[in-house]
């Protein structure tokens, strides 16, 4: 196994705009990305792994998350995050600049395994229990017929000007459904969605306000005075959310 390191020196794009240096990968990310090593997992998964060795909220693991998911380490499906078998020489390389020899030497074997191991035969210690029609495939995960739908909406909403923010804000509201199968989130105030996700609260109401505006979500009361933010019925019809699993 060797690793492509002349094209790791030069800074990979993850957008048009963005770049990545692997080398300065760090910290949180490292532990996320060992986390996932073994097998795809929740959210809550993920969070209560962290959290046995050290105190960080919420909105903190999902934004790392989210970034890793923009650099392409990690990929999210049906309520699951896993590593991007295309990269895993990348998270090789991360691992031994950022890792002991003993903690590196640990996981070595896994790594290995995803050098040569079908990526379905990963995802099936978590999904053996499932039908064989739910089989979790995340080899053709990136070709989806949900992947595509929610790609096009990311379009539309960016013809129509939408910030990245505002887009993390549906993004947000589409992964919660598909989990949950509940359109909406349930909030004391727009501020503490802001602070569960980690968005930024100044201009979190103008986002709201906007993503209102095009008919893509709506918030309301409900008896109880806590705020319902949630995707409109037509805006999950027109995209196909409502067949998602």
């Amino acid at each position: 196994m060797s690793l492509k390191l002349k094209a790791l020196e030069v800074s990979t794009p993850i957008t048009t705009t963005t770049t990545v240096q692997w080398e300065k990968i760090r910290g949180l990310s490292v532990e996320l990305l060992k986390i996932l090593l073994g097998e795809p997992k929740t959210l809550n998964m993920i969070y209560s792994a962290i959290t046995t060795t050290t105190s960080i909220p919420y909105r903190t693991v999902y934004r790392q998350l989210y970034r890793l998911r923009k650099y392409g380490l990690v990929l999210y499906h049906d309520g699951l995050y896993y590593l991007n078998h295309e990269l895993i020489e990348i998270i090789d390389y991360i691992f031994k600049n950022r890792l002991n020899y003993i903690e590196y030497n640990k996981i070595r074997d896994i790594i290995y395994l995803y050098y040569d191991r079908n990526v379905t035969e990963i995802c099936q210690k978590y999904d053996r229990n499932m039908t064989e029609t739910r089989k979790c495939k995340i080899n053709s995960l990136q070709t989806s017929n949900s992947q595509r739908s929610f790609h096009n909406a990311v379009v539309w909403l960016k013809e129509h000007d939408c910030s990245a923010d505002q887009i993390e804000v549906v993004e947000v509201l589409v992964n919660h459904f598909k989990e949950t199968r509940q359109p909406f989130i349930l909030v004391d105030s727009p501020t503490e969605l802001a602070v569960r996700y980690g968005f930024n609260s100044i201009s979190l109401q103008n986002d709201l306000a906007r993503l209102r505006e095009l008919g893509v979500i709506y918030i309301c009361r409900d008896v109880t005075g806590k705020w319902k933010i949630g995707l409109k019925k037509h805006f999950i019809n027109r995209w196909g959310l409502r067949n998602w699993r």
